[in-house]
């Protein structure tokens, strides 16, 4: 990706930088995904390029001098632990291995940052190691839907939220991959307003998903392993434009409305009817974005009664109208 250039963006050109740049430290440990790992820190990039001064200061962080990725690539932080100085947000990228990696080199900062108030979190399974670490009690988190089971059941108090990213009381979790974009995107919205995080999303050629933290994709049937809930999934796609019928979940599946609700909500994080609604509001957010249908044809096409029912159903779930997430015309 080329530089980006300030004077394609002279609106957010700062005449005067910032007394203190927020420091942000991306904690690579062996494995990270690099999807992951380029959403973080490509939009640090693009913000000091388009502002034109230091709005961020980013330090790439490890406990080794080279750090192998998930793939090909490798990482050499700026900065080894455990002499690390002071962050004012830090992001932890770990691979499959989070729930039993070793965090014993950086726990002494983790904790010494989170008391002095510093902005703590993680991307994908990175949260396992946080949990483990005591860092996410009493939190909200969100993590890849693949992990959410394995996660509910290692740490039934810390509640899961369906979502790509969920920003709490001084914690930041994504789900991965591009959710990793979705959540960069949102920071530097909180951090220097929605304009600059729009251009931003512009510069990557990616719409910007306004309040949508709760509209992670729910996974399709097909990536489920077969069995019941497969079979459930299956049923409520076919659902979309219709009325929730658990019945039909129950004869697809085989199992009773108990059984069915315990099991889904711990292979999925919520319960069938919660599954239906975000899949019916995700498919909003789509033809939102990609088509020109009114919002009164978009209502009927997910399985709203009309657009006012479809409308408060959007912004109880998102925060923002619907019309927000049209892509303005160029």
């Amino acid at each position: 990706m080329m530089s980006v250039d300030r004077n394609r963006y002279p609106q957010f050109v700062l005449k005067h930088p910032p007394r203190k740049p927020k420091r942000v430290g991306v904690v690579v440990l062996r494995g990270f995904p690099a999807m992951a790992f380029a959403a973080l820190i490509e939009p640090i990039r693009a913000v000091n390029g388009m502002t034109g001064q230091p709005f961020y200061d980013l330090k790439v962080i490890g406990c080794d001098p080279i750090v192998p990725s998930s793939g090909v690539l490798s990482a050499r932080p700026d900065l080894i632990a455990p002499a690390l100085p002071d962050m004012d947000r830090i992001i932890l990228l770990s691979g499959g291995d989070a729930a039993t990696v070793d965090l014993a080199p950086l726990l002494p900062w983790l904790r010494k940052m989170d008391r002095m108030g510093a902005e703590i979190g993680a991307a994908a399974d990175g949260a396992f190691a946080l949990a483990r670490a005591g860092l996410l009690n009493s939190r909200r988190c969100a993590v890849h839907w693949t992990a959410r089971a394995a996660f509910a059941t290692r740490f039934p108090e810390i509640p899961l939220e369906p979502s790509l990213w969920v920003i709490e009381r001084r914690r930041l979790t994504c789900a991965g991959g591009t959710a990793a974009l979705d959540m960069s995107l949102e920071l530097i919205a909180l951090d220097a307003g929605a304009a600059l995080a729009d251009a931003v999303a512009d510069w990557f050629s990616h719409t910007r998903r306004k309040g949508a933290g709760a509209l992670g994709p729910p996974p399709p049937a097909a990536t489920l392993p077969e069995g019941p809930i497969r079979a459930a999934v299956t049923a409520l796609e076919q659902q979309i434009e219709t009325g929730f019928d658990v019945h039909a979940l129950e004869t697809e599946s085989g199992l009773g409305r108990d059984a069915l609700e315990r099991r889904f909500s711990a292979i999925l994080g919520e319960g069938p009817a919660a599954y239906l609604r975000r899949m019916r509001l995700n498919r909003a957010a789509e033809l939102l974005q990609s088509t020109d249908l009114s919002i009164a044809q978009i209502a009927l096409a997910c399985g709203y009664a009309d657009a006012a029912a479809f409308s408060r159903a959007f912004r109880t779930k998102t925060g923002s109208a619907p019309r927000d997430l049209r892509r303005p015309a160029h």
